[in-house]
């Protein structure tokens, strides 16, 4: 990638290389500004406390957005 998050070019990469516009995308990332960033952008971001259970919180979280049951 030419850049880093939370440049809004890196998001932008993401997008062309998955072909998917950032309203179709469901992100996760432990730094605010990260999510931040994909959220003006579009995307569906979610901040997941890297101290705490991630898997729980991740698992939780698809259930959420209706990616899993």
């Amino acid at each position: 990638m030419r850049a880093a998050q939370p440049d809004p070019l890196a998001y932008a990469t993401v997008e062309q290389e998955t072909g998917h516009a950032g309203e179709r995308i469901l992100f996760f990332d432990d730094r605010t500004a990260n999510v931040a960033a994909a959220r003006s952008l579009g995307w569906t971001a979610e901040q997941i406390d890297h101290t705490g259970d991630t898997a729980a919180q991740l698992l939780g979280l698809l259930r959420r957005h209706g990616v899993t049951s």
